[in-house]
């Protein structure tokens, strides 16, 4: 039985897993971790950015706030991208409430990623499963979460990502379905 169950590795989650200290597990469906932040790619292209990725806050003292916290705790170092070199439309980041400066690491997302997993894949209280799909989510007075390897794992909390395989899961008896299933 899990404290927390987390479908997905992405790089937001692994910097989440960073705080956490109850049992959890870690659900992913590829061979690597870092979600659409990954950094190996069909196991031929390795620690290369294979997207441009922000991290992008609501105002400028929550980007202080994350430059200062990577650095102290991570030992990773962001910066502001300065607005004559910013070619995107914030117009999208501002719709969600975003109106810090965009932020990239210096030393590229896959040192990133690579200093982030190493922190969280060395926490004794997280377990992570690999490489295997979660096929159905069923939530009564606990959480069952049915692999694609026909192990069936229970949990009390699941967090499911925006993004996932599942249409639906049931949630007592009544199926409920996920809007941005792919």
């Amino acid at each position: 039985m899990y404290d927390e169950i987390y479908v997905g590795a992405s790089l937001s989650i692994l910097i989440k897993l960073f705080f956490k200290k109850n049992k959890i597990l870690v659900i992913e469906k590829e061979i690597n971790v870092g979600g659409a932040w990954r950094n190996t790619y069909k196991n031929i292209f390795k620690n290369i950015d294979l997207a441009c990725h922000l991290i992008v806050t609501q105002s400028k003292k929550h980007s202080n706030e994350v430059i200062n916290f990577f650095k102290k705790n991570l030992g990773i170092h962001l910066k502001q991208i300065e607005k004559k070199n910013f070619f995107y439309d914030s117009r999208n980041f501002k719709a969600y409430g975003k109106n810090g400066p965009a932020l990239i690491c210096e030393t590229g997302w896959s040192d990133m990623l690579n200093k982030v997993q190493n922190i969280v894949f060395k926490k004794k209280n997280i377990t992570f499963i690999k490489n295997v799909r979660v096929s159905k989510v069923r939530i009564n007075n606990e959480t069952s979460v049915f692999l694609s390897n026909r192990k069936i794992i229970t949990g009390k909390k699941i967090f499911l990502p925006t993004y996932c395989d599942l249409k639906d899961f049931d949630f007592f008896n009544k199926k409920i379905q996920l809007p941005f299933s792919y």
